[in-house]
């Protein structure tokens, strides 16, 4: 069987940056909203800022970019990145987080207390990785 191809974007390495800016203004703002105790808003910029942080990895380690629907192909994409240090829990923090996409933006239901801190931690880990592990954008 063929493994699926992934349909990605070619990119020029040196515009990582716009998508780590995304990436770090979406989590401070999913901080903000947050602390005003406004859930799914706050869940929804998780969301986004993780995706914003991934393809800016991918931007400036492969050249490319997810350009699937489906976020979970993003995770294949990423997971092509030459060894970088701490990848591997890296990639368990962009799956925890992509696992609730559809949850958050379509359910309508509210995610327990414990579930909401989780997926916060693992958007806050995952763009954190990013940012140590990209130059900072200019």
């Amino acid at each position: 069987m063929t493994p699926k191809k992934i349909p990605t974007r070619d990119v020029p390495r040196d515009h990582y940056g716009s998508r780590l800016k995304n990436a770090l203004e979406r989590l401070a703002a999913m901080e903000q909203i947050l602390a005003g105790g406004h859930q799914d808003p706050a869940l929804v910029l998780a969301v986004q800022a993780v995706i914003a942080a991934s393809d800016a990895l991918t931007i400036y380690h492969l050249g490319e970019r997810s350009a699937a629907g489906d976020h979970q192909d993003a995770i294949s994409v990423f997971s092509r990145i030459p060894q970088v240090p701490d990848i591997d829990q890296a990639r368990t923090h962009l799956n925890r987080v992509l696992d609730h996409k559809s949850e958050i933006e379509y359910s309508g239901k509210a995610l327990r207390k414990k579930e909401l801190e989780s997926i916060v931690d693992h958007a806050r880990r995952f763009v954190n990785f990013a940012r140590k592990h990209l130059p900072p954008p200019s």
